[in-house]
């Protein structure tokens, strides 16, 4: 089963018909194709500039990477709508977040829905204090499939403190989605713009050698005695 129909699947079939409008009375298939052409995206999702405000402001931000127009003004339609509606948004779409504190706040403003959240890539990472934010807020997220940093992570943090940063999103993965499931999620992603061939191996290398040592670390913490408890998370 596709990542489309099974949120769809979790989305429309598991809200019960509680609104006259016509449009619920369309099959569950038929309603799930409709939410998927108006919400997902063939290209990535990117979050433009965050004000302060609310759940609606943040999606007023999401822009796709091919400039389509998303009509995320559905979900203000009705509460029937939007609680249907919005695991397809956020489940369907990879979203680029800029990890200063757009990111951050675009998580916190977003709140509940962050558990729909399946693909995010961390860009241009330049302030530890909001992306270790970010990543706490992600904690939320118990169906995420792919984390991706690029190469900014390594000049901003040390393979310790990001593997710090990452441990209560790591706990949390594990519990919802096994162990195995969970070191799978997390991604470094070398530079595509290389000027040239030797320069991109490099690159690889060099990426490689930072993601093992994260790994290594994260996996450190995570074998230490339970000296902090839950609530540190």
């Amino acid at each position: 089963m596709t990542d489309s129909m099974r949120i769809a699947q979790q989305s429309v079939t598991s809200q019960p018909p509680t609104n006259s409008t016509p449009i619920f009375k369309l099959s569950p298939e038929l309603l799930n194709r409709i939410y998927d052409y108006l919400l997902a995206s063939p290209s990535r999702m990117f979050v433009a500039k965050i004000v302060r405000g609310n759940h609606r402001a943040a999606l007023k931000q999401i822009r796709s990477e091919d400039s389509v127009d998303l009509s995320v003004s559905i979900l203000g339609t009705c509460r029937q709508i939007h609680d249907q509606a919005t695991p397809m948004l956020y489940g369907l779409n990879s979203f680029v977040l800029e990890a200063g504190w757009d990111s951050q706040t675009f998580l916190h403003q977003i709140g509940p829905s962050v558990e729909f959240v399946r693909h995010v890539k961390l860009h241009n990472i330049e302030v530890q204090v909001p992306v270790a934010a970010g990543l706490k807020l992600l904690s939320q997220a118990k169906a995420l499939q792919t984390l991706q940093f690029g190469r900014s992570v390594r000049s901003s943090f040390k393979a310790k403190d990001l593997a710090e940063a990452l441990e209560p999103l790591m706990v949390a993965l594990k519990k919802h989605q096994g162990e195995e499931s969970a070191w799978d999620v997390v991604e470094f992603v070398p530079a595509e713009q290389v000027e040239d061939e030797f320069g991109y191996m490099m690159e690889q290398v060099e990426m490689e050698e930072y993601a093992s040592a994260v790994n290594a670390a994260l996996a450190q913490r995570m074998l230490e005695p339970a000296v902090r408890t839950s609530e540190d998370y």
